[in-house]
Order: structure tokens, then C-alpha cells, then sequence
């Protein structure tokens, strides 16, 4: 009695490569768009956010920066004022990404500010700021309407009214 015992072909198939090519194929396509994805979050929406939160960070600290600059014709308690009042329209103006209807404008503003609070500051720079919130923030003109603090009604404020803002 010969029998013979047939042994499994252990080749591959073409079924078997196909399959593999497949999920190959698949994994490469499912990896590739969520990395395109991401570069599209990143350069849509995480980055231009980050771009504000620094340029706002930028135009905060150089507003700031302006307390130890008072001009010899200005008192304390008005430079104070002043300061206090336009830190405030950073904050209520600028904060938040959606309130900038100018994003150019924004981001320009904050390097001209940076070199205007090199030099010897005024009153006249303190308008300037806020003509500027009034370019490039959805509520610029509002809120320079009713607090702009260089306003000779307003600036009599400071005479009762303390910012908490120290100055030189």
C-alpha cells in the first residue's frame, strides 16, 4: 500500500499578495490623509491663533512698558489713568481673535507700537493707540467712544478715580 500524502503548497497565493497590497494601500491612504489633516489644523486654525495670542501678548507688554515713560507735563494719577484705561482696551479690544476685523492692521500695529514706545512718549501717542483699536477691532470705535481716556471729560476722571497702575 503506497499512499502518498499530498504536503500544502506554502506559496502564496495571488489572493494572498492582493490582500496584502490592499490593506497596504488602505493604512498609506488613511495615514496620509490624517497627517494632510493635520497640516490643515495647523496652518487653518492652531497657528493663526497662536499668531494672535502673541501679537497680542506683544501690543499688552508694550502698552504696559509705557507706565515707567510719564511725561514731565502729565501728573501721576493722570498717566495712571491714562495707562490703566488703555491696557483695558488691549484686553476688551484685542484679546480674543474674532474681535480683529484687520488681521494685517493687528499684527502691523503691534510692530509700530514697539518702536513708538522706544521713543519719548505723549498724550499724542496714547490717541494713536486707540485710533488704531478703531481701525482693527470690531469694537474699537465703540469702546473709544466711551472710555478713550485722553478726553479732556474723561481725563478729569483721574483726579477721583485710581487704575491701580503704578507709574514713574
Amino acid at each position: 500500500m503506497n499512499q502518498r500524502t499530498e504536503i500544502p503548497d506554502s506559496r502564496p497565493t495571488r489572493t494572498h499578495g492582493l490582500r496584502f497590497q490592499l490593506r497596504f494601500g488602505f493604512t498609506l491612504l488613511l495615514i496620509t490623509t490624517v497627517l494632510c489633516s493635520l497640516l490643515v489644523l495647523w496652518y487653518r486654525v492652531i497657528e493663526p491663533g497662536e499668531r494672535h495670542r502673541r501679537t497680542y501678548v506683544q501690543i499688552n507688554e508694550a502698552v504696559s512698558s509705557l507706565a515707567d515713560k510719564r511725561p514731565p507735563d502729565v501728573s501721576k494719577r493722570q498717566w495712571s489713568f491714562v495707562i490703566g484705561w488703555t491696557m483695558n482696551a488691549v484686553s476688551n479690544c484685542c484679546a480674543v481673535k474674532e474681535f480683529i476685523v484687520d488681521s494685517d492692521r493687528f499684527h502691523q500695529f503691534a510692530r509700530e507700537l514697539d518702536r513708538e514706545v522706544e521713543r519719548d512718549v505723549d498724550m499724542a501717542t496714547i490717541d494713536w493707540i486707540w485710533d488704531q483699536f478703531e481701525q482693527f477691532s470690531k469694537y474699537g470705535k465703540t469702546y473709544s467712544a466711551n472710555w478713550r481716556p485722553t478726553t479732556p471729560e474723561r481725563l478729569k476722571e483721574s483726579e477721583y478715580t485710581s487704575t491701580g497702575i503704578e507709574v514713574k
